[in-house]
């Protein structure tokens, strides 16, 4: 009864599509650039130069490095090489989103004056100016330990669920056959269907 059920399992293209796609989305999760991730020790090295509000030291010091590595004056084989890149890049950016927020306050003051007081444009604006200035210095390069902590706990069970998810489609059609077929009722009449042909599936 075993070798049988072993036989209509086996004898499934589905069975050989899903073990296919579940070595390319195991080869695809290791040719990940582990940098992604920022899991690495490097990083929290990095954090103590590059970490903390964005300066204009830290930025002009950043594009300095970015140009000679696009110049290609500077190696960026190496890991260390490619994590400093990838800091570098976030520190340039949020610079970038803090001249965009600056810009976005001194629109919203010049419509503070355009409007009048007390109109539906002039409390939108007024609104929003306000809580831009709220957000303060909130951009630069930081390491979210509390958000790292939680993909590292997601990670794990998305990867069993997943591979649960693939077995299941790829072993259903050895059930469903029987029902199509109707022989499901029969199977069940037998003197074995509901014990040991339920254990051997």
């Amino acid at each position: 009864m075993y070798k049988q059920e072993c036989y209509k399992i086996f004898t499934k293209k589905s069975i050989y599509f899903v073990f296919a796609i579940i070595v390319l989305l195991l080869v695809y999760v290791n040719s990940l650039p582990l940098d992604m991730t920022m899991k690495e020790e490097l990083f929290e090295e990095l954090e103590e130069t590059w970490g903390g509000p964005v300066t204009e030291e830290k930025v002009s010091l950043a594009k300095e490095t970015m140009h000679a590595s696009d110049a290609g004056t500077v190696s960026n084989n190496t890991f260390e090489s490619r994590a400093t890149d990838y800091v570098q890049f976030h520190v340039v950016s949020a610079s970038m989103q803090k001249e965009e927020q600056s810009e976005r306050v001194q629109m919203r003051e010049g419509h503070l004056v355009e409007f009048a007081n007390g109109t539906y444009e002039y409390r939108e604006a007024l609104k929003e100016r306000d809580m831009l200035l709220e957000l303060g210095e909130t951009h630069g390069f930081y390491l979210i330990r509390s958000w790292r902590g939680m993909f590292e706990l997601i990670e794990p069970v998305t990867s069993v669920l997943l591979l649960s998810a693939l077995i299941f489609i790829g072993i259903t059609p050895v059930f469903a056959e029987e029902y199509s077929k109707r022989t499901t009722d029969l199977i069940l009449a037998t003197k074995h269907g509901k014990r040991k042909l339920v254990t051997a599936k």
